[in-house]
């Protein structure tokens, strides 16, 4: 269903449910029209007549008691039908609204204050001109009304609340794809109370920041490779852009294998996915679900990333093997040849230190995200890591150091250089997390790209 049709839908459900308090006091008023009519008609036998009879009999009682009242018992005349009417059809809508839109605090109070003013009136005008006012038809018709709408009034109330934990639920399910889990209901949690928090407030965080490798390079060469195929087989017109489109589909979905297992790499380790920057991650643990050893945990998901990509490529370079043993044969047959499998390496930078975390951005559009000093090295740190590097700043090794110095163990000093932001030169250490077998293993492959 299009956003148009479901809008209309929705307005026509609104309009059904704003009528529902109308319908409900003209089927009351209807109601009461015909029992008043039947009690005109019988002289009296029905049942509401000799209720009513009853109730005016006790009045004269109750005003027995007073020696001011006139004795108007010797010629009581009851009201007119349209008298009866008019009252019944005041009485009905007034229920059936106040009891559709008040508390029900409200609608018990002025319900019972109603009855008893009405009964104080009707009395009194009983004791003094003796005009009897039927109650029991009019009151008898409020009160089915009130009863009625309170009912629906309820069942709306839990079609909505059913409707918004749905809404919320399936907010819930599109946040935890775009977001991490913790990211997602605090979300929702700010967004239940009435406002997200735009102050932010400072914590200590380890920032991560990954980044594909010769990026360029690849769609450059995947650009090349659509183009060869192009020329080769004399594609024009749509056949051509229809194969553009295929293989700029392959190379999309090339970058969402990556994404997936950097974003898996997160929320295994425990950390907040905070964007996807083009080919580029950003993650950061402590916040907003505390972690004293949030450094640690960064350092890992970095190591933990590195090997996920190394693994990608294995496999890749398998394919590519199987690719090449195809491509020769199609070769000779004269058939059309296979593009290779990019193998993809990653830079990655990790940092430790004070930011500011919180939801930033405008009344438009928010995000949740830490911004500071801290955040930019681990930025610079990723951008100067080399192919399948991993650089960390030295707070992040500091505290390497008092976490699990097994891991300290693992990082090498880098001399200092200037980066851009930062007038000192900064110390870093790179972090030496491949094997002596997987670095053979490696030196073997055929790289589609050189990187």
């Amino acid at each position: 269903m299009s956003a148009k049709s479901k809008n209309k839908c929705r307005a026509l459900k609104n309009s059904v449910v704003e009528a529902i308090p109308y319908v409900v006091a003209v089927l009351c008023v209807v109601l009461g029209f015909f029992v008043l009519v039947q009690e005109s008609a019988d002289g009296g036998e029905v049942l509401f007549w000799k209720i009513e009879s009853l109730l005016t009999h006790y009045q004269f009682r109750i005003l027995a008691y007073i020696p001011a009242h006139l004795g108007a018992e010797e010629y009581v005349r009851r009201i007119p039908d349209w008298g009866s009417i008019i009252l019944l059809t005041i009485l009905v809508f007034s229920s059936a609204f106040l009891s559709w839109y008040a508390s029900a605090s409200r609608i018990l109070l002025i319900g019972i204050c109603s009855l008893v003013g009405l009964f104080i009136v009707e009395t009194l005008l009983l004791g003094t001109i003796g005009l009897d006012i039927p109650l029991v038809v009019p009151v008898g018709c409020a009160t089915l009304a009130s009863v009625a709408c309170i009912f629906l009034r309820w069942s709306r109330d839990q079609v909505v609340q059913h409707e918004v934990a749905e809404e919320r639920d399936r907010l819930g399910r599109i946040f935890e794809r775009m977001l991490s889990p913790e990211v997602a209901r605090q979300i929702l949690k700010c967004a239940q109370s009435g406002k997200l928090e735009t102050e932010g407030s400072r914590s200590s965080i380890t920032v991560l920041f990954a980044d594909i490798r010769g990026f360029t390079d690849l769609m450059n060469y995947e650009h090349e490779q659509a183009d060869n195929h192009i020329r080769q087989h004399n594609l024009k017109g749509v056949k051509a852009e229809e194969y553009r489109d295929t293989h700029g589909a392959r190379l999309l979905k090339t970058i969402n294998i990556y994404l997936s297992l950097m974003t898996e790499v997160v929320m295994k380790q425990g950390g907040t996915l905070d964007k996807y920057i083009g080919d580029s991650v950003m993650a950061f643990w402590g916040e907003p679900t505390p972690n004293v050893h949030h450094a640690l945990a960064g350092v890992r998901a970095a190591v933990a990333m590195q090997e996920e990509i190394f693994k990608l490529n294995r496999q890749r370079q398998i394919e590519n093997q199987k690719i090449a043993a195809y491509n020769a044969e199609a070769v000779s047959r004269d058939e059309p040849q296979k593009d290779f499998l990019p193998i993809l390496t990653v830079g990655i930078g990790v940092n430790t230190g004070e930011a500011i975390v919180g939801f930033i951005g405008s009344k438009s559009a928010m995000a949740y995200t830490v911004v500071g000093r801290e955040v930019n090295l681990a930025s610079r740190l990723e951008r100067v890591a080399g192919v399948g590097k991993i650089n960390i700043g030295e707070s992040t090794f500091c505290e390497l150091c008092k976490d699990d110095p097994g891991w300290s163990e693992k990082c090498s000093a880098v001399p200092p250089i200037r980066m851009k932001g930062f007038q000192d030169k900064v110390s870093y250490y790179e972090v030496n997390w491949k094997s002596r077998e997987m670095a053979i293993e490696e030196w073997g492959w055929n790289w589609v790209i050189g990187n």
